[in-house]
């Protein structure tokens, strides 16, 4: 009697959080809370970490055509894309290669 082979896969799923990014601290805006006791360049001047300026990200989408690429070239295949939430899941699949396979 034969014994069927059956194709093994590995799975993998992409998280992306779609929701608004919270803006970045002002100190400005800080300032106003205070009520102006302090000015906006005595708060940047002691918290510098705080309010450093930030170099802006790539755009969602040349970020995630990145990470397409990348996961591309590592054989993995996009099968299926849903939402949860505000979270976008992308499920990729690609064959398992065993130990047994190779030998």
């Amino acid at each position: 009697m034969s014994q069927q082979i059956h194709q093994k896969w590995n799975y993998f799923v992409l998280n992306i959080n779609v929701a608004q990014q919270e803006p970045q601290p002002s100190p400005e805006e800080a300032s106003k809370m205070l009520k102006g006791t302090l000015s906006p360049s005595f708060i940047q001047d002691q918290f510098p970490e705080e309010y450093k300026e930030a170099e802006p990200p790539d755009p969602m989408e040349v970020q995630l055509q990145k990470t397409l690429e990348r996961l591309g070239g590592q054989g993995w295949e996009l099968i299926d894309i849903s939402n949860v939430g505000p979270k976008l899941l992308f499920f990729f699949k690609r064959p398992n290669i065993s130990q047994d396979k190779l030998s």
